[in-house]
């Protein structure tokens, strides 16, 4: 049977505060939206989809970051049950945003940031326990406030049942509001895992419209189409 596993030395190391050497995303990857690129592309430093069709605009979404790939599909690879036990229960949220912390000195993303927003999910319009917890400990984390303000309409269908990526935009457009002001600066806006972008961008817009003067989108896990990986040389297929 076909399946996949990472090639391991694309991926950079972190000794996470738990003691773990962890994974991070692999590189060279996009500068926009942290998809990992093929190596012929790193100089020009964005992926196809932020070439041709970008969520991430690099104004009102400045970028997007991630703790980790997302990959369940692929043997060997610790990251994705941590990632789902954020994203289902809050477990483990402390150490992820240790993890995402070093992550944004490691991408020299060194903005005043004046808050930690968590972003609702489209089925229950408030912040999941993915979201929550781990917005909650970075904020904990970065000594910055922590601003539960924002809502989407309730019943919505979720991303992953939207479809590709035009549906997915679609399906967010319009749909979050932010309940109070922010001060003027950047705001991090933290998910527990991003595919296209296209969440983080209506969160974006939301908290500009209300004062944000940038956003930063950061997420536990990056997800992506296998494919897409595989062409970066950052998974391959093995047999048996």
């Amino acid at each position: 049977m076909e399946s996949y596993q990472p090639v391991r030395e694309r991926f950079p190391m972190f000794v996470r505060s738990d003691g773990i050497e962890h994974w991070l995303p692999p590189e060279p990857k996009c500068r926009l939206c942290d998809l990992p690129i093929e190596p012929d592309y790193a100089e020009w430093g964005k992926c196809y989809f932020c070439h041709a069709d970008p969520s991430v605009d690099g104004i009102e979404l400045v970028r997007v970051l991630a703790a980790a790939l997302y990959i369940p599909q692929v043997r060997g690879y610790l990251h994705s049950g941590e990632i789902l036990n954020i994203k289902s229960r809050g477990i483990g949220a402390p150490v992820y945003a240790d993890v995402l912390a070093h992550v944004l000195v490691r991408e020299k993303v060194h903005d005043r940031f004046v808050g930690v927003v968590p972003v609702p999910s489209a089925s229950k319009g408030v912040p999941g326990p993915g979201s929550a917890s781990l917005a909650s400990a970075l904020a904990k984390r970065l000594g910055l406030p922590y601003m539960d303000i924002l809502r989407s309409r309730p019943g919505m269908v979720t991303q992953k049942e939207a479809g590709d990526r035009s549906s997915r935009r679609r399906n967010v457009i319009g749909t979050m509001t932010a309940g109070a002001a922010v001060p003027s600066g950047m705001v991090l806006a933290v998910d527990d895992v991003t595919t296209t972008g296209a969440t983080l961008r209506e969160a974006a817009r939301a908290l500009r419209y209300v004062g944000a003067a940038g956003v930063v989108g950061l997420a536990a896990g990056r997800d992506s189409r296998l494919e897409h990986l595989e062409r970066a040389g950052v998974v391959v297929r093995v047999e048996g």
